[in-house]
Protein backbone atom coordinates (compact mmCIF):
# COMPACT_ATOMS: atom_id res chain seq x y z
CA UNK A 1 0.00 0.00 0.00
CA UNK A 2 1.43 3.35 -0.99
CA UNK A 3 1.50 6.17 1.52
CA UNK A 4 0.04 9.50 0.39
CA UNK A 5 2.50 12.17 -0.67
CA UNK A 6 2.22 14.93 1.92
CA UNK A 7 5.05 17.09 0.64
CA UNK A 8 3.96 20.52 -0.57
CA UNK A 9 3.96 21.11 -4.29
CA UNK A 10 5.23 24.27 -5.99
CA UNK A 11 3.64 27.39 -4.58
CA UNK A 12 2.39 25.75 -1.35
CA UNK A 13 3.72 26.55 2.08
CA UNK A 14 5.97 24.04 3.78
CA UNK A 15 3.81 24.01 6.93
CA UNK A 16 1.14 21.43 7.76
CA UNK A 17 -1.71 21.18 5.31
CA UNK A 18 -4.91 22.85 6.46
CA UNK A 19 -6.92 19.99 4.97
CA UNK A 20 -5.18 17.45 7.23
CA UNK A 21 -5.87 19.57 10.29
CA UNK A 22 -9.49 20.03 9.31
CA UNK A 23 -10.01 16.35 8.55
CA UNK A 24 -8.81 15.49 12.05
CA UNK A 25 -11.42 17.74 13.67
CA UNK A 26 -15.09 17.26 12.72
CA UNK A 27 -16.08 20.53 14.41
CA UNK A 28 -13.63 22.52 12.30
CA UNK A 29 -14.52 20.66 9.12
CA UNK A 30 -18.08 21.98 9.28
CA UNK A 31 -17.06 25.57 8.66
CA UNK A 32 -13.92 25.52 6.56
CA UNK A 33 -14.77 28.66 4.59
CA UNK A 34 -14.02 31.08 7.40
CA UNK A 35 -11.56 29.17 9.56
CA UNK A 36 -10.04 31.53 12.05
CA UNK A 37 -6.33 31.23 12.78
CA UNK A 38 -6.97 31.59 16.51
CA UNK A 39 -9.43 28.70 16.37
CA UNK A 40 -6.86 26.52 14.66
CA UNK A 41 -4.25 27.50 17.20
CA UNK A 42 -6.61 26.68 20.06
CA UNK A 43 -7.41 23.32 18.51
CA UNK A 44 -3.72 22.54 18.02
CA UNK A 45 -2.88 23.39 21.66
CA UNK A 46 -5.76 21.27 22.96
CA UNK A 47 -4.74 18.35 20.75
CA UNK A 48 -1.17 18.69 21.99
CA UNK A 49 -2.31 18.71 25.63
CA UNK A 50 -4.39 15.59 25.07
CA UNK A 51 -1.56 13.76 23.33
CA UNK A 52 0.84 14.69 26.14
CA UNK A 53 -1.58 13.42 28.78
CA UNK A 54 -2.09 10.13 26.96
CA UNK A 55 1.67 9.69 26.55
CA UNK A 56 2.26 10.36 30.24
CA UNK A 57 -0.50 7.90 31.17
CA UNK A 58 1.32 5.21 29.23
CA UNK A 59 4.63 6.28 30.77
CA UNK A 60 3.15 5.71 34.22
CA UNK A 61 1.63 2.38 33.22
CA UNK A 62 4.81 1.23 31.48
CA UNK A 63 7.02 2.16 34.41
CA UNK A 64 5.09 -0.07 36.80
CA UNK A 65 6.48 -3.35 35.37
CA UNK A 66 9.95 -1.77 35.30
CA UNK A 67 9.78 -0.91 39.00
CA UNK A 68 8.34 -4.34 39.77
CA UNK A 69 11.30 -5.93 37.98
CA UNK A 70 13.67 -3.75 40.04
CA UNK A 71 11.85 -4.90 43.18
CA UNK A 72 12.02 -8.60 42.28
CA UNK A 73 15.65 -8.53 41.12
CA UNK A 74 16.97 -6.80 44.28
CA UNK A 75 19.18 -4.57 42.11
CA UNK A 76 18.18 -1.55 44.17
CA UNK A 77 17.04 -1.29 47.79
CA UNK A 78 13.49 -2.51 48.37
CA UNK A 79 12.19 0.84 49.72
CA UNK A 80 13.41 2.65 46.61
CA UNK A 81 11.73 0.13 44.28
CA UNK A 82 8.49 0.41 46.27
CA UNK A 83 8.78 4.19 46.06
CA UNK A 84 9.03 3.89 42.27
CA UNK A 85 5.97 1.62 42.14
CA UNK A 86 3.98 4.06 44.25
CA UNK A 87 5.23 7.11 42.36
CA UNK A 88 4.36 5.76 38.93
CA UNK A 89 1.01 4.44 40.13
CA UNK A 90 0.25 8.01 41.23
CA UNK A 91 1.32 9.27 37.78
CA UNK A 92 -0.88 6.72 35.98
CA UNK A 93 -3.93 7.45 38.13
CA UNK A 94 -3.36 11.20 37.94
CA UNK A 95 -3.04 11.23 34.16
CA UNK A 96 -6.13 9.01 33.85
CA UNK A 97 -8.06 11.50 35.96
CA UNK A 98 -6.66 14.34 33.88
CA UNK A 99 -7.99 12.66 30.74
CA UNK A 100 -11.53 12.50 32.12
CA UNK A 101 -11.52 16.14 33.12
CA UNK A 102 -10.18 16.46 36.66
CA UNK A 103 -7.51 19.15 36.85
CA UNK A 104 -4.92 17.24 38.84
CA UNK A 105 -1.93 19.38 37.90
CA UNK A 106 1.75 18.81 38.33
CA UNK A 107 1.61 17.39 41.87
CA UNK A 108 1.35 13.84 40.52
CA UNK A 109 4.91 14.11 39.21
CA UNK A 110 6.54 14.73 42.59
CA UNK A 111 6.85 11.09 43.81
CA UNK A 112 7.97 9.74 40.42
CA UNK A 113 10.38 12.62 39.84
CA UNK A 114 11.99 12.22 43.25
CA UNK A 115 12.30 8.47 42.60
CA UNK A 116 14.12 9.16 39.32
CA UNK A 117 16.52 11.57 41.00
CA UNK A 118 17.17 9.18 43.90
CA UNK A 119 17.68 6.22 41.56
CA UNK A 120 20.06 8.23 39.39
CA UNK A 121 22.13 9.34 42.40
CA UNK A 122 22.18 5.77 43.76
CA UNK A 123 23.37 4.32 40.46
CA UNK A 124 26.05 6.97 39.98
CA UNK A 125 27.37 6.65 43.53
CA UNK A 126 26.97 2.93 44.15
CA UNK A 127 25.98 1.26 40.90
CA UNK A 128 24.36 -2.15 40.81
CA UNK A 129 25.54 -4.74 43.33
CA UNK A 130 28.46 -6.88 42.14
CA UNK A 131 27.45 -10.28 40.90
CA UNK A 132 23.84 -9.23 40.43
CA UNK A 133 22.20 -11.70 38.14
CA UNK A 134 18.81 -11.46 36.54
CA UNK A 135 16.01 -13.39 38.19
CA UNK A 136 15.68 -16.73 36.43
CA UNK A 137 12.19 -17.74 35.39
CA UNK A 138 11.18 -21.34 35.52
CA UNK A 139 10.11 -22.79 32.22
CA UNK A 140 6.94 -24.81 32.02
CA UNK A 141 9.02 -27.84 31.10
CA UNK A 142 10.94 -27.49 34.39
CA UNK A 143 7.71 -27.19 36.33
CA UNK A 144 6.29 -30.30 34.61
CA UNK A 145 9.46 -32.25 35.34
CA UNK A 146 9.14 -31.41 39.05
CA UNK A 147 5.53 -32.65 39.14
Amino acid sequence: MLAPDLTPSAGESSGPHLALLLAASPTLAQGTAGVDGALLATWAVEANDGAYTIAMLFLGLGSLPFCRALLRSHLIPRPLALWGLLGYAVVAVGMGLELVGYGIGMAVWIPGGLFEVALGVLLVVRGFPRGAAPVARRDQSDAMADA
